[in-house]
C-alpha cells in the first residue's frame, strides 16, 4: 500500500510518517494542518468569497445580501478513522481541536450599518478548556510538531495552540 506524491510536496513533505503510520506522507498531514486552520481573517475572507459569487450569480443589484454564514472546518477528517489511519487521526486531534476553529459571521441588521459584519467564534471556551485540561504539557501528539513548526515557524511549542493564523484562500483572497 502506498500514497501518492502530490505536486506540491517538498523534500521533506514526501517523507512517509514514522512507525505504523506509513504509508501517508509529512506533506498529508501539512495538508490537513493547512485545511482545518480558520482563524477570523479566513473567516472574513470566505463570508466576502461567497458574498462576491453570490453578487456576479446574481446580479450586484438583485442578490440579496448574504446575512449569515456558519463555518465548520472539516480537515481533519481527511484521514479516515479505521485501521492503521487510528493512530495519525488521534496524533493530530489536538492541532484540529485548536486550528479548527468554528465561526458564525452575521451582518448588522441596521439599514445604515449593513456593511458591519460580527464574527463569532463557536465553543472557544470550551475548546481552550479541552487544549488545556488535555493537550498542554502533553508530548505524545509532538511527533507533528515539525510538519506544525514549518507551516508556522517561530510557533512556540508551550502555547503553539494560539501560534499560527490562517493560509490566504486559493485565488490570493
Amino acid at each position: 500500500m502506498d500514497t501518492a506524491v502530490d505536486p506540491s510536496f517538498d523534500e521533506f513533505d514526501e517523507q512517509y510518517l514514522t512507525c505504523s503510520l506509513r504509508p501517508y506522507r509529512n506533506g498529508h498531514v501539512r495538508d490537513v494542518l493547512v485545511n482545518t486552520a480558520v482563524d477570523e481573517t479566513l473567516a472574513r475572507a470566505i463570508f466576502q468569497t461567497v458574498c462576491a459569487a453570490r453578487a456576479e450569480h446574481y446580479g450586484e443589484s438583485s442578490a440579496l445580501a448574504l446575512e449569515r454564514i456558519m463555518i465548520l472546518p472539516q480537515g481533519g477528517q481527511s484521514f479516515p478513522h479505521r485501521g492503521t489511519m487510528m493512530a495519525v487521526a488521534w496524533g493530530l486531534r489536538p492541532y484540529v481541536i485548536a486550528l479548527g476553529r468554528r465561526w458564525v459571521l452575521e451582518r448588522d441588521v441596521r439599514d445604515d450599518a449593513r456593511h458591519v459584519i460580527y464574527a463569532r467564534e463557536i465553543d472557544k471556551e470550551a475548546r481552550l478548556r479541552l487544549i488545556k485540561s488535555k493537550f498542554q504539557g502533553n508530548k505524545w501528539y509532538s511527533r507533528y510538531m515539525p510538519i506544525f513548526g514549518r507551516i508556522w515557524p517561530g510557533a512556540s511549542s508551550a502555547s503553539w495552540y494560539d501560534d499560527w493564523h490562517s493560509l490566504p484562500l486559493a485565488g490570493g483572497s
